[in-house]
């Protein structure tokens, strides 16, 4: 899978920043929507208090309504690497930087959810991912979307199976599914990878 280029990306994010302004607009339906996909997307990812308790985690491009920033969770250490510019969270540590440059220490746990197709680079990112996790990899992601201005990569299922088959890991939990998002028909898969 090819990279984007700087300046395709750059569209990207900017389309991604008006998005969540316009997203800002109404404080309680976001609430809602971000309280529902976090359930959903915990849910197939198996992200429990009692799967994640004491874990140390990073969150790749967690956004501004991180996953891990539940309480309840009670992680150990939670690490976002994200190119954003997002709010300051209790309990969570942020880095502005994109995924496919992180370079530091190894982490229990790796989680993504909703990344893949806003990167410039899919398969450095998911060489990050599996370079820092030393025990799970967590992995939700959109596959096979229309490329557009927000969504400059498309991903596939079967190869992001295989991106997470490697280097030791294998996949221990599988859930393809589809939803339906504003109008849309979205197919996503659900992975999680266990380092051995």
């Amino acid at each position: 899978m090819r990279a984007i280029s700087e300046q395709r990306w750059q569209i990207a994010q900017k389309y991604e920043a008006d998005y969540w302004a316009i997203e800002a607009q109404n404080p309680e339906k976001l609430a809602r929507d971000i309280a529902d996909g976090h359930h959903f997307t915990a849910g197939v990812l198996d992200i429990r208090a009692d799967t994640v308790s004491g874990a140390t985690v990073l969150d790749i491009a967690g956004g501004p309504f991180p996953l891990g920033a539940a309480p309840d969770l009670q992680l150990l250490q939670y690490v976002i690497v994200d190119p954003g510019d997002y709010p300051k969270r209790e309990g969570v540590q942020r880095i502005k930087l994109c995924a496919e440059e992180y370079r530091d220490l190894a982490y229990q746990e790796v989680w993504g959810y909703n990344v893949l197709q806003h990167v410039k680079e899919p398969a450095a990112v998911l060489q990050t991912v599996r370079m820092h996790a030393r025990k799970f990899i967590r992995w939700f992601d959109v596959v096979d979307t229309p490329i557009y201005p927000v969504h400059p990569p498309s991903i596939k299922a079967d190869w992001l199976r295989q991106e997470l088959s490697r280097d030791g890991f294998r996949i221990v939990r599988d859930i393809d599914g589809s939803r339906l998002v504003e109008g849309q028909r979205q197919k996503w898969v659900a992975l999680v990878a266990e380092c051995q």
